[in-house]
């Protein structure tokens, strides 16, 4: 028998606390749900990692941010390389709304070489 050994990841409160005051997120409230910080949408969130594991991340809060499972998967592609990784920071950092739509013109922008001055 096969011994599998879990890991631990920080806590949603653990995570939000971390990110409070540089994502400008409200006073954390145990009592209300969290919502998806890209989308802002108030479904069931996951912990994501920005770094994913398979390319070194670790399971540290300074590597996790909450998302809904939908803009999980966007950031997923996106957070392939270093570069996509720091856009989708910066595009965090800006604000959640429309994030999503945000995520995917940068995806295809990225995708067909262009940068914004030739755009």
């Amino acid at each position: 028998m096969e011994i599998v050994v879990k890991r631990k990841m920080p806590k949603h409160k653990e995570i939000y606390n971390h990110w409070q005051n540089e994502l400008g997120l409200a006073d954390y409230d145990s009592r209300k749900e969290i919502c998806c910080w890209a989308c802002t949408y108030p479904v069931k969130i996951e912990r994501c990692h920005i770094t994913p594991k398979c390319l070194g991340g670790s399971d540290s809060v300074e590597n996790i941010i909450l998302l809904c499972k939908s803009c999980h998967h966007r950031q997923e592609s996106i957070c392939e390389t270093e570069k996509g990784r720091n856009r989708f920071m910066e595009l965090l950092k800006e604000g959640p709304f429309y994030l999503p739509i945000r995520l995917a013109e940068f995806r295809l922008i990225d995708k067909l070489g262009m940068t914004p001055s030739n755009l």
